[in-house]
């Protein structure tokens, strides 16, 4: 993928494990040898195993912890409350609402610093209530693919990169794998997004669609620039 599209950067919200053991911790070696940053933030699938593990390969490979710039663009990350431990279900609603007032009042104190453009996080339902604070917002863990706006951010969900994973053997209906690029124009001034582009292969037949989403444009490019730089 970072080939075919030339990517400058790799954004992982999580789940990278499906039970959170140090065996499947092993099967994240290839990892190693991406050509370009990886940036992980965990989710309630993950573990401090699979947190540590990936902290074990250092070079390109990212932890989220504190936030980095990559390419011009200021991201911060944070691990799914729940990956703190060993447990896999999804957070309480307490944890979560904590989770999310950690989140703003860190948001806010940067942003006065200097703005983040996106803010990473494991779950849709800590995203949304962060719209405002960054011009995107990423996430996944529901497997739900798509593309929305709220409060002046965009907030891109990628579905599942990894499809279903282990639990494919527990699924009656097959999910495709998906993914989002995202195009910014990034100089001294200003950091603009200006597409997403939907990705999804099927997890069989490697039938491959693809959609865009257009945000804004690069200045002195036309308006219907189908080519925007990533």
């Amino acid at each position: 993928m970072s080939e075919i599209f030339s990517v400058d950067l790799i954004i992982d919200t999580g789940d990278i494990s499906d039970f959170g053991t140090p065996l499947e911790g092993l099967l994240l070696e290839s990892i190693r040898d991406l050509p370009v940053p990886y940036l992980f933030i965990a989710g309630n699938h993950d573990s401090p195993d699979i947190i540590n593990k990936l902290k074990e390969f250092r070079g390109n490979v990212l932890v989220a912890e504190n936030p980095v710039e990559i390419s011009g663009l200021r991201i911060a990350g944070f691990h799914d409350p729940v990956s703190a431990s060993n447990v896999i279900t999804p957070a309480a609603p307490d944890m979560v609402s904590k989770h999310i007032a950690e989140i703003k009042e860190f948001i806010k104190a940067e942003n006065e610093h200097k703005p983040i453009d996106i803010i990473a996080v494991h779950s849709p339902y800590v995203a949304q209530p962060l719209a405002g604070l960054a011009p995107v917002l990423v996430f996944g863990h529901n497997h739900q693919f798509g593309v929305s706006t709220a409060n002046n951010s965009v907030l891109v969900n990628a579905g599942t990169t990894g499809a279903s994973g282990l639990g494919t053997l527990q699924e009656i209906e097959r999910r495709p794998y998906s993914v989002m690029l995202l195009h910014f124009y990034v100089d001294s001034e200003e950091t603009r997004l200006l597409a997403v582009d939907s990705i999804r292969v099927d997890s069989v037949t490697s039938e491959f669609s693809m959609q865009r989403h257009l945000f804004g444009t690069a200045p002195d490019e036309p308006e219907n620039t189908q080519n925007p730089s990533s």
